[in-house]
Order: structure tokens, then sequence, then C-alpha cells
């Protein structure tokens, strides 16, 4: 799962990345675009302010006696501005016809200062000034005509340009609408991805724990994958399978001591019965001398209720003695292991006496050893 998640955000990081750096590539070249378009704006406007002096000046060139200088001047002052422009932008974006033109036209200026300077300076020969203002003339003509020229292809390159800039910026913002779309549906699709890769498997441990806490100890986990919710399922079925085959051992296990316990019940009914049917005084007494059970007649016959004598030692509650009797039955047969038997003379505190018969019969164990003792007496009074 940790991979999945991982790769996940990958694929959203890559995605990101890729989006930016093709945004940055065309934001870097469309700068470039607009830092020469604007190169190309101002190259555009020294020209046309290039042609508004020297149409200024040819406009003076024709009035009688104006004052010519300062237009000149600025023409000068312009064409500097022009060259020095056409010295940055030709090498890089000036085509080898329009760089013709701009030397054509420098030269063409160089003739137009020249003949501008000798109509001033010359002198009141009216002939030659007229010669020298009809050649000045010419030259602003054909100076107008080339820069008007250059003007009008530099319109058309750079209303390409800026269609070009304008077309680069709209695919700029479609890149970055599109990346950013698709990103944002990578996303949904990645959060809904993480979701059924989490909710699927959690939902189907929680449905399944719900089903085992209610006994259903049988419930299996169906998801399968080879992450850590692959594995938990699959640790999940075998708790399962783990738990019911512990459940079913414990039930086999209670419904067997259930029995055991109706089986002692009834054995221990039955030996009541057997003890109770016997009319003769009947007991059974232990290694430590202790009585462990006893018969109604032998209750009667000691006149003490059964539950007094069962769980004493047999001289405390017949010879209330701290101590085992002299020529005790019960210690010859522990000793040898052989019935014994004895008539015994019994007086009880009213002076009342019985005789009685008494044989001893020991209960041997599987090992040999001897666990209990018998002791069934008869009253022999009568004899």
């Amino acid at each position: 799962m940790k991979r999945k998640i991982i790769y996940l955000l990958l694929i959203i990081l890559v995605s990101y990345t890729l989006s930016a750096v093709v945004s940055a590539l065309y934001i870097t070249d469309t700068s470039g675009k607009m830092s020469f378009l604007l190169e190309m704006h101002k190259v555009d406007e020294l020209k046309k302010m290039l042609i508004i002096n020297v149409q200024a000046v040819q406009n003076d060139l024709y009035s009688i006696n104006a004052p010519l200088t300062n237009n000149v001047n600025s023409i000068v002052s312009h064409m500097m501005k022009l060259n020095e422009s056409a010295d940055v932008c030709t090498s890089c974006h000036h085509s080898s016809a329009t760089n013709e033109k701009i030397i054509r036209v420098r030269m063409l200026l160089k003739e137009y200062e020249k003949s501008l300077s000798g109509y001033l300076t010359g002198s009141a020969n009216t002939a030659r000034m007229e010669r020298l203002k009809g050649e000045a003339a010419s030259l602003g003509e054909r100076i107008l005509f080339l820069t008007k020229d250059m003007s009008h292809d530099a319109s058309g390159n750079l209303q390409a340009v800026t269609a070009g800039t304008v077309q680069r910026l709209n695919i700029i913002r479609n890149v970055l609408f599109s990346t950013l779309t698709a990103v944002f549906i990578l996303s949904i699709i990645v959060a809904i991805r993480l979701k059924t890769f989490i909710t699927r498997p959690v939902n189907e441990l929680v449905n399944a724990t719900r089903i085992m806490t209610s006994g259903n100890y049988d419930t299996k986990v169906s998801y399968k994958d080879n992450t850590e919710f692959g594995e938990l399922a699959r640790n999940f079925n075998l708790m399962s399978a783990a738990i019911k085959e512990g459940y079913e051992k414990i039930q086999g296990e209670m419904a067997f001591r259930i029995q055991t316990e109706e089986a002692l019940v009834k054995s221990e009914r039955f030996l009541n019965n057997m003890f109770d049917s016997i009319h003769d005084p009947f007991c059974i007494i232990d290694t430590d001398y202790t009585i462990i059970r006893a018969n109604e007649a032998y209750a009667e016959t000691r006149r003490t209720p059964v539950e007094k004598l069962v769980g004493k030692k047999c001289y405390e509650v017949l010879q209330n003695r701290h101590e085992m009797c002299k020529d005790c039955l019960v210690e010859k047969t522990l000793r040898s292991k052989d019935p014994c038997a004895k008539d015994k003379l019994l007086a009880f505190p009213d002076g009342a006496k019985i005789w009685l018969e008494i044989y001893t019969y020991p209960i041997i164990n599987e090992d040999g050893v001897i666990t209990h003792v018998i002791e069934y007496s008869r009253d022999i009074s009568g004899r």
C-alpha cells in the first residue's frame, strides 16, 4: 500500500513538474519574443520620426528663406539614432534586403545633409541655389520613399511578430489551463484510487469483525492483494480459522466436561443409593484415617449424623481420642494389605452397649498401593 501511495503521489508530482517546465519554456521563449517586439517598436518609432523630420525639412525647403538649421540637426540626430538601432538589430532580425535599404538610407542621408549644407551656405547665385535646392529636394523624396517602404515592411513584420507573440501567449494560456485541468482530474482519480485502496479493505475488515463478534467465527475476508491490507486480510482469515478451531475444541471439551459431570453426578447418586441400600454399617477410610464416606446405617450405629462423620478422623468421632486406637483393624489392613476382622464392644455415653463384628478390606490401585480401607460391621448383640 505504501508503494501505491508513493507511486500515485509521484505521478501527481511529475505531472505538476512537467506542466511547470513546459510553461516555463513557453514563457521564456515568449519573453524573448516580447523583447524583440519592443525593440521593433522602437525602431519603427525612429523610422516614423525620421519620415516626419524629413517631411518637415522638405516643407521648409520649398518655403522661401526658411531657417533649416534646427531641422537639419534634428534629422541628423534621428539618423544617428536610427543607425544605432540598426547596428543593434541588423544581426538578429533584419533580412539582407532590409539591411541594404538601411545602408542606402544612410548614404542618402549623408548626401542629403551635404546638399542641405551646400544650399544653406551657398552664395547669391540664384541658378546655383535653385540647382542645390532641387538636388536636396530630390534626395529628400528618395529618402522619404525608402523610409516609407522600410516603415511599411517594418509594420508588416511588426504585425506578424505581434500576432505570433499573441498566439504564443494563447498557447501558454491553453497549456497552463490544460495542464492544470489534467493535473486536477489526475488528482481526483488518484484520490478516488486511494480511497478505494484504503476504504474497501478497511470496510471488509470492519464488517468481518462485527460478524465475528456476533458469534460467527467462520468469517472470511475476500480482499486479496500484495499490500499491507492484503497481509492483514490473510492474517485475519488465519486468526478466524484458529478461533473457530479453538472454539470448536472448547465446545467439545465443554460438552465432554458436561457429560463427565453428569456421569459423576449419576455415579455419585448411584453410590449414595448403593451406600444407603446397605443396611449394615459401612464406611470408607483413607490412609490418614479420615472418614471420606459413610452410610446412614453406620451413622445410626455411631449415633452421629453422616455430615459430622465425613472429613473427621475415625478415632476422634468414634472413640473421642486424639491418636490411633490400639489393635486398630484399619492400621492392620494398611500394613498387611489383607482383609481383617474382629468383634468389638461399642459403649455409648448413655451407658448403652452393642457388640459389632467388624471387617476391613483394602482398596488397592493399579500400582499396587492401598489408597483406602472399607470398614464393614454387623450388629451381633443378639447372639
